[in-house]
């Protein structure tokens, strides 16, 4: 792409848009949903929520992230590694419309 550092992503056309949801202490099920929100609301393609650990399945974040995938995000988050089990999904990416990566 002759961007002269000799590397480039593979969506080197793509733009990205940080939306800080956890501070310091961590951070809220409410304030993800409403980072969620923000993004869909100005046009965001793509989630990436690799977060995990804001509690368990809650409302305000599963009809958020069930919001952007009727509206056509996809949302993308951190399937979490200190559930209850080998198996278990933590939120937000147990949501329905949510794919979850580990």
């Amino acid at each position: 792409v002759n961007n002269g550092f000799g590397v480039t992503g593979v969506a080197y056309n793509s733009t990205i848009m940080p939306v800080r949801v956890l501070g310091p202490n961590g951070g809220t099920a409410a304030g993800v949903a409403a980072g969620i929100v923000y993004a869909v609301n100005n046009g965001a393609d793509v989630i990436n929520l690799s977060l995990g650990g804001v509690g368990g399945p809650d409302s305000a974040t599963a009809v958020a992230s069930d919001n952007a995938a009727l509206l056509g995000t996809t949302v993308v988050a951190s399937a979490g590694n200190s559930g209850p089990g080998e198996g278990t999904v933590g939120a937000p990416a147990a949501g329905r419309h949510v794919i979850a990566v580990g």
